[in-house]
């Protein structure tokens, strides 16, 4: 019966008697992230190992709590993979404080029912292997989806749901809830998600004369400023400086928690400075003197791009559109970037799509030149 680490580096079990990995010579004694374990004998006199995790008291109460059980005849046994089911699991990561917090506790609330539903509300995380997702997957991919019309869940959409039910059981292994994570190694599946969909102005002019009068000026700003419809849906007047040309979004209002700038475009100035303020409520978008409903708003939309037949062309594809015409007017990257609150550049791009006019005005170097440049390149060999 002993008390075991676990080296950071190579995963070899050592005594803590031990200064350094007898496997890779790493240094133990001041390391950090180790792992502890405990050794001991079960009534068959089986050596059994059981994972603890990066407290050492931790692991010292449980090996006495397992030295007094024997001294009193009886045997403990605990996995703690098995103290939780899936549905149970899911109960408890929903219930956690920051969780609830999120803008997206709702999101990952129907994500993580999906999974608790495919999967088996009562198979126990002990039970749990990566052949109960790959299950999942297939399944959920053949339901129907109820944001698009005649066309399955998509394949980014159970990408999604995955990441939620490993960051779930991640936070439930780093609260010591259970011991590992079955679906660590879990790879998500090749979406291919990227919009193919470019909106002329031409196009744009003929959508926005179809949409009724309280929808115009939304699309308007939509189609020149890289915002999401929540941003637009909820703008109040007193994150608008007309002056200075700018609007100011808070980290509550953005979908990554934080705050950006963003350059009124002329033409949504225009809007603006046309749009009545409201006597009671301090929204910019009002219909009938009150917030304008995002549902009924998703619906008159819808029956525009129709009217349009403009086909699969969504209300966050105008963002695309405002990125992208940004790119094209010749803004930097990272301008562009800070007003549109990507991170990465990975996602960036998948907002931006090079035309075949864009390819058509390809420059190539003038032959001249590489004439020059070649011979160039042969007086400095000859000088060598």
């Amino acid at each position: 019966m002993a008390l075991i680490v676990e080296c950071p580096k190579c995963k070899r079990k050592n005594s803590l008697k031990n200064d350094k990995c007898g496997k890779c010579d790493f240094q133990l004694k001041k390391a950090s992230g180790k792992v502890y374990w405990i050794m001991f004998r079960d009534p068959s006199k089986k050596r059994k190992y059981e994972r603890i995790g990066p407290s050492k008291q931790a692991a010292e109460n449980r090996l006495g709590e397992i030295k007094k059980a024997i001294a009193e005849d009886r045997y403990i046994d605990k996995n703690l993979n098995t103290k939780h089911s899936v549905g149970g699991l899911v109960k408890w990561y929903l219930e956690l404080t920051d969780i609830k917090a999120k803008k997206t506790y709702q999101r990952i609330a129907q994500a993580l029912t999906n999974v608790e539903r495919l999967v088996g509300s009562d198979v126990l995380i002990s039970q749990l292997k990566p052949s109960h997702l790959e299950k999942y997957k297939k399944t959920r991919l053949k339901e129907p989806s109820k944001a698009r019309k005649e066309q399955n869940i998509a394949v980014d959409t159970v990408n999604k749901e995955v990441g939620f039910a490993k960051t779930m059981l991640n936070r439930a292994v780093l609260e010591s809830e259970i011991e590992t994570s079955p679906f660590r190694n879990v790879k998500t599946l090749t979406a291919n998600n990227i919009r193919e969909r470019v909106l002329t102005l031409k196009e744009y002019k003929t959508l926005l004369s179809k949409c009724p009068g309280y929808l115009q000026p939304i699309v308007t700003m939509a189609y020149y400023l890289p915002m999401r419809q929540a941003e637009i849906l909820n703008l109040t007047w007193n994150k608008i400086d007309l002056k200075r040309g700018l609007i100011s979004l808070s980290a509550s209002m953005t979908k990554t928690e934080q705050a950006r700038n963003l350059k009124i475009h002329p033409r949504v100035a225009e809007v603006l400075n046309g749009i009545p303020r409201g006597i009671r409520l301090r929204n910019v978008f009002l219909m009938d003197g009150e917030p304008v409903p995002r549902r009924k708003m998703q619906r008159d939309y819808k029956k525009a791009i129709e009217a349009t037949e403009l086909g699969d062309f969504t209300f966050h594809d105008l963002r695309h559109a405002a990125i992208n015409n940004m790119r094209l007017a010749g803004n930097d990257y990272f301008v562009i970037m800070a007003q549109s609150g990507h991170k990465t550049m990975s996602v960036f791009k998948r907002y931006n799509l090079v035309s075949e006019t864009e390819l058509e005005s390809t420059k190539w170097l003038d032959e001249t030149e590489e004439k020059s440049a070649d011979v160039d390149q042969c007086v400095d060999q000859i000088g060598k």
